[in-house]
């Protein structure tokens, strides 16, 4: 796994599956656990600070309500 591969995918991945029905749920879901799994990789070869940098570039922002 490379930072480049796994910007693709972060770029390609639809952040809102989980309003989807059908093939789009399952896809999103099967897009998110890559991007899972590849984050465990690049963890090992320690790029762990790149892979959060670049998870936190493209997953959209979600407020918290107080």
């Amino acid at each position: 796994m490379t930072l480049d591969t796994f910007e693709a995918m972060l770029q390609r991945h639809d952040w809102l599956y989980q309003y989807a029905e059908g093939k789009a749920y399952y896809d999103g879901k099967a897009s998110e656990d890559a991007i899972m799994q590849a984050i465990r990789e690049l963890n090992k070869q320690g790029l762990s600070a790149e892979s959060k940098a670049l998870w936190l570039k493209y997953k959209p922002y979600k407020p918290t309500t107080s």
